[in-house]
């Protein structure tokens, strides 16, 4: 796991530069500020106790760090480390709740402020939940400083020539944020999809797969996650099968979702038959790749997934059809780790669909 998280953070520091690294570094340095005190305090009380060790905590500091955009205030980073330094000692792989501890501070820290300050309850935390909806330019990568960007969104692809002697960055909007606001009006009007693709609001697919668009620093290039998840499934650190399911489960939640239209209540997928075979493709694409789907289910969800096979199937399959769901009634970005959340409570109860060896044996 720890090749997986140097490989994320490589590709986080070619797109979002040096902001990206330090973002990393803070929720790590955050996390063993809490968890070293409160592992020396458990090895006096009861040594038993103590089940996460210091690798295991850096590394998923570092998840957390990547899971992260890069903020324009490093409070929230701050804060999330802190907090998964607590949280480490009592719910992951090792421990009885075998919640993710990722996911669990993912909804602490960001998805309840984030709801909170959308109903104006928390307005001064609006601050900490800025990110930065920027990439470097090709010629500024790794190098370039992604807070220096243009006041106007840039609609060209990542990869159009560019004026060398311009900002470091290059202003973008967020392809997943663009997708959860739009993502009933692109059924029910056929030429919002085009329109957002052809002024370049919503990201061309080929940046989205390299890396190039706003988001998660660890996440930005799908195309390495899926490639690091097919390496911890060769490593048999997960399960393929069970990827597989969750993906499957989330295309059909996506397919069954109510949609109000005319005045009247249809699915989801009576309206992509309507839109024809090109837009519906497109849609589902961007709804599956553009979220933290593939992140959840090839990265985060092996860490906790039930011993049990028929549970592992149960398990991505709720995970597939929570994250759709969460982010087609809440609407949040961030809505859809509490799917992990959810699925990892009943991880644990999962394995009991292991069959015993003593079962059936032949006499």
């Amino acid at each position: 796991m720890l090749l997986v998280v140097a490989a994320m953070l490589v590709v986080g520091a070619v797109f979002f530069g040096y902001r990206a690294v330090i973002s990393v570094g803070v929720v790590v340095a955050g996390a063993m500020l809490t968890y070293l005190p409160i592992r020396w305090a458990l090895r006096r009380l009861n040594p038993a106790r103590v089940r996460s060790g210091y690798r295991e905590v850096m590394i998923l500091g570092g998840l957390l760090g990547l899971c992260l955009p890069v903020m324009r205030v490093l409070a929230l980073p701050l804060v999330a480390g802190l907090v998964l330094g607590c949280v480490a000692h009592a719910v992951g792989r090792t421990h009885r709740i075998r919640v993710h501890p990722v996911a669990l501070v993912l909804v602490l820290v960001w998805l309840v402020p984030s709801c909170m300050v959308r109903i104006e309850a928390v307005e001064p935390a609006a601050q900490w939940l800025q990110s930065v909806d920027a990439v470097l330019r090709p010629e500024r990568a790794v190098l370039g400083d992604v807070f220096d960007a243009g006041p106007n969104m840039n609609h060209l692809p990542w990869a159009s020539p560019q004026r060398t002697d311009a900002t470091d960055a290059l202003a973008h909007a967020d392809p997943y944020d663009v997708l959860v606001r739009e993502q009933r009006s692109l059924l029910r009007h056929r030429p919002l999809m085009a329109n957002l693709l052809v002024s370049g609001e919503l990201a061309p697919m080929v940046d989205l797969l390299l890396g190039a668009a706003p988001g998660p620093v660890g996440y930005g290039c799908r195309l390495l996650t899926i490639v690091l998840g097919l390496y911890l499934m060769f490593r048999r650190q997960a399960w393929g099968p069970m990827a597989l399911t969750a993906v499957l489960a989330a295309v059909a939640a996506l397919l069954l979702l109510p949609l109000e239209y005319q005045g009247r209540w249809v699915m989801a997928n009576q309206r992509l038959v309507a839109l024809g075979p090109v837009i519906a493709t497109t849609y589902l694409s961007y709804m599956l790749l553009a979220g933290p789907l593939l992140l959840i289910v090839l990265i985060l969800a092996p860490a906790g997934a039930p011993m049990a096979r028929p549970g592992r199937v149960i398990y991505g399959a709720l995970i597939g059809v929570g994250v759709v769901a969460l982010q087609w009634w809440v609407a949040a970005p961030q809505a859809a780790y509490a799917a992990l959340v959810v699925a990892g409570l009943i991880s644990r109860p999962l394995d009991a669909l292991r069959q015993s060896p003593f079962v059936n044996r032949p006499q």
